[in-house]
């Protein structure tokens, strides 16, 4: 327990306001009339109390330090007119206006980050919220996006594609290691992820066996973000697919690297490329998306070209190669058929692809064996299809192996496809070939779906997740899969 350090143990009685005070050494306040304690100490129970520190007091230690726990700074503080303690420690505040219990908040909780009342969604750290704004889901891992720029990363590392220099699984958020000033992130159904920074640059971390992490090398991962090699425009945005990845410069050119067995690299070859290759003809890219061996670009009109496998339809040019590899994959961009100028935003599958347009209605197309599609059946489609239900208020898509999920304007989301291991977030294990309300806890803001698994973030900057959780993908401390959405554990507070 800390002790007051009391200046007086006399009690004196002061002529000018005529009342006895534990003082010792009053003074009288010739221009306010009264009697006051010296300079360095404060009235606090009818005693002058000697402040030590940083709004610390002198402790059983005699060190001068703040208290680190509720019942020593429930004692502290300098009592103003009010009848509000206006002088606490460091760190601590009187949140309830009252002298009764001192100053009984501290400021490093969700709901007082830094200032009473001042809350946080998910992490507060040194005082200052830092929520999630951005979400990646992988094959066996999730990574978020935070405000301070740095990124956190939970579940499967094998690969190190959680980024802390390890590859040690994680059950809860791990900080990337060494990485700032991030501005998005990207992650789908493969082990390796990859960062777009303030400046332009791109990093990328995890498996690298096709050369997906465009660092000019094959083989060896990288448990520890890597630069991209690729001098000239700054890029705008990246896409981590399976064993690929693509991004877009401000310029609007379009670069891929990685796997390109089913010539999703775009150049026209099926030659694997180990460092970032322009894409045939696409020079005015506004966004990209990677699915599983196929890849898309939204070109400055709003017109939408796929390119890669096409095995089950998922170019969406009409063609397919009823789920024979190779039959009808396109090393070149193809344009998509029935779209026109409307594509608002995109979303790729392993083995579909889906489009949001400018007047929020969503289409898909390819393999539809589990209702990934959305239109209410489960046969093959080769051109854009519309979701069901879904024609108006889509903000975005994201598709897995065998499903798919929409963000909805209203904060909610919707999924459909399997959902044998809770895909669909609705409480049940019931496939459903049209769209159904995910049970989230709160509205969401921004979408990413894994393999099996699915993740938001929240108005409130929190990230829940549900379905499989083999690895601790959910971040929710179990390898429990979820029928329902989980919230997601916040991350240890740096020491930074």
């Amino acid at each position: 327990m800390v002790r007051l350090v009391l200046v007086a143990l006399c009690v004196c009685l002061c002529a000018a306001c005529g009342s006895p005070l534990q003082c010792g050494e009053l003074e009288y306040d010739a221009d306010e009339h009264q009697c006051v304690c010296p300079a360095g100490r404060h009235a606090i129970d009818g005693a002058c109390v000697a402040l030590v520190g940083d709004g610390g007091i002198v402790g059983d230690a005699g060190d001068g330090s703040a208290p680190t726990d509720a019942s020593s700074a429930q004692e502290l503080g300098d009592t103003g007119v009010d009848g509000s303690v206006s002088l606490c420690p460091e760190g601590w505040a009187d949140c309830d206006s009252s002298d009764d219990n001192g100053c009984e908040t501290q400021l490093d909780t969700l709901a007082h980050c830094g200032g009473c009342g001042d809350a946080c969604g998910w992490a507060c750290e040194h005082g200052v919220c830092n929520d999630a704004i951005a979400i990646a889901a992988g094959g066996l891992h999730s990574c978020a996006l935070r405000e301070a720029g740095d990124v956190v990363c939970w579940g499967d590392n094998e690969y190190g594609q959680l980024g802390d220099g390890t590859t040690l699984d994680s059950l809860v958020p791990v900080r990337v290691a060494g990485l700032q000033n991030a501005v998005a992130i990207s992650s789908s159904r493969g082990s390796h992820t990859c960062a777009l920074l303030e400046s332009g640059q791109v990093l990328c971390w995890g498996a690298n066996n096709s050369g997906q992490l465009g660092n000019g090398e094959t083989s060896t991962a990288q448990p520890t973000p890597v630069p991209v090699l690729s001098p000239g425009a700054a890029f705008v945005g990246v896409s981590a697919g399976s064993n690929s990845t693509c991004a877009w410069r401000s310029s609007g050119e379009a670069l891929c690297w990685g796997y390109n067995g089913s010539g999703q690299i775009g150049d026209g070859t099926e030659e694997r490329r180990v460092v970032p290759t322009p894409v045939e003809g696409i020079d005015d890219a506004i966004a990209m998306r990677v699915g599983g061996g196929h890849a898309c670009a939204i070109r400055s009109g709003r017109t939408l070209e796929c390119w890669g496998s096409n095995a089950h339809g998922q170019l969406g040019d009409g063609t397919d190669g009823a789920g024979v590899p190779d039959r009808a994959d396109s090393a070149s961009p193809t344009a998509v058929a029935n779209l026109g100028p409307s594509v608002y935003s995109i979303g790729a599958g392993l083995w579909n692809t889906c489009a949001v347009l400018a007047a929020g209605g969503l289409r898909c197309w390819g393999r539809n064996s589990e209702g990934q599609v959305g239109d209410g059946t489960t046969t093959l489609r080769n051109a854009p299809t519309t979701v069901r239900g879904l024609e108006s208020g889509v903000l975005g898509v994201d598709g897995g192996t065998f499903h798919a999920c929409a963000l909805i304007s209203t904060g909610a989301v919707e999924c459909w496809g399997r959902n044998n291991e809770g895909e669909l977030g609705d409480g049940t294990s019931v496939d459903r070939s049209a769209p159904g309300p995910v049970a989230l806890r709160g509205a969401a803001i921004a979408l990413a779906t894994g393999v099996a698994h699915s993740c938001v973030v929240t108005a409130e900057g929190a990230v829940e997740c549900w379905g499989r959780n083999l690895a601790g993908n959910l971040g929710d401390g179990t390898t429990l899969s979820r029928t329902t959405p989980v919230a997601v554990l916040p991350p240890a507070v740096s020491s930074e």
